[in-house]
C-alpha cells in the first residue's frame, strides 16, 4: 500500500511514520510532502469541469489519471474512487464515502466518480486525451484558477 500525504503538519508526518513502522508493506510517498502552503506545481483540481461548457456532455464516471495511476483513496470517512474525491467530499458535504473495503463495488465507485469528477480539474486534463490512460500530470506548472462552483463550495464550507 502506498500512502500519499501532503505531510504539511507534524501530525500527518507522525501518522505516516507510524503506519510505515507498523505495517511491512506500506510505502510512504515522501515526494508528496510539501513545506509551504503554496505548491508550485499541480493541475488545478478546483477548476470544475461543470463550469466549462466544453464538458457539458462529459462522462464523469470514467475518472481521470488519478484513478488510473493512484487507485482508490481512504480517509477518516471511508473509501473513495480516488484520494481527491475524499477531499472534495469533505468540502462539499455529500458524505458518500464507502465505509468498509468489503462494501466497495464498481457501482459505488462509479457513483462517486459521477459526483466528484464534475468538480475536479484533474478530469479536464484526462478528457483532452479522450479517456485514454495518460501519464501523471501533477508536475505541470500550477495555474491559480478557481471556478465559480469552487468559490461557492469554499464559501459554504468556511472551515467547518
Amino acid at each position: 500500500m502506498q500512502i500519499v500525504s501532503n505531510g504539511y503538519e507534524e501530525k500527518s508526518r507522525i501518522l505516516c511514520d507510524e503506519m510505515r513502522a507498523k505495517y511491512q508493506n506500506v510505502r510512504i510517498d515522501y515526494a508528496s510532502y510539501k513545506t509551504d502552503r503554496v505548491v508550485e506545481y499541480f493541475s488545478p483540481f478546483n477548476d470544475a469541469p461543470i463550469d466549462d461548457e466544453n464538458f457539458n456532455d462529459a462522462d464523469f464516471k470514467k475518472g481521470c489519471w488519478v484513478t488510473s495511476y493512484c487507485g482508490i483513496g481512504l480517509n477518516k470517512n471511508g473509501y473513495y474512487a480516488c484520494a481527491v474525491a475524499g477531499g472534495i467530499d469533505r468540502i462539499s458535504h455529500n458524505n458518500i464515502a464507502i465505509p468498509t473495503l468489503r462494501e466497495i463495488t464498481i457501482e459505488k465507485l462509479e457513483k462517486q466518480l459521477e459526483e466528484f469528477c464534475k468538480y475536479c480539474g484533474n478530469f479536464k486534463a484526462y478528457e483532452d486525451n479522450f479517456g485514454n490512460f495518460i501519464p501523471r500530470v501533477e508536475k505541470e506548472p500550477f495555474k491559480n484558477e478557481m471556478s465559480k462552483t469552487w468559490n461557492k463550495l469554499y464559501k459554504n464550507y468556511n472551515g467547518k
